[in-house]
């Protein structure tokens, strides 16, 4: 395993052989992203680091693409 420093953004595809179903609520919130899908962002345990003005311009960025962010 290489190390990786905090300032490289980990990017991670998931492909699965097999089907996975989503909770009611994940489901809901899949269809009603019409044409644009999805984007699963998450910070694992780093969130529990990060400044409020990270956070601010992360929401802000995110805010801004066509898919919705869950």
């Amino acid at each position: 395993m290489v190390p990786i420093l905090s300032v490289v953004p980990a990017v991670v595809i998931l492909f699965c052989d097999e089907t996975i179903f989503f909770s009611q609520e994940m489901e809901e919130f899949v269809q009603s992203s019409g044409e644009n899908g999805v984007v699963v962002f998450s910070l694992g345990s780093i969130i529990s680091n990060m400044t409020a003005e990270r956070a601010n311009v992360i929401a802000t960025a995110l805010a801004k693409i066509p898919q919705k962010v869950r």
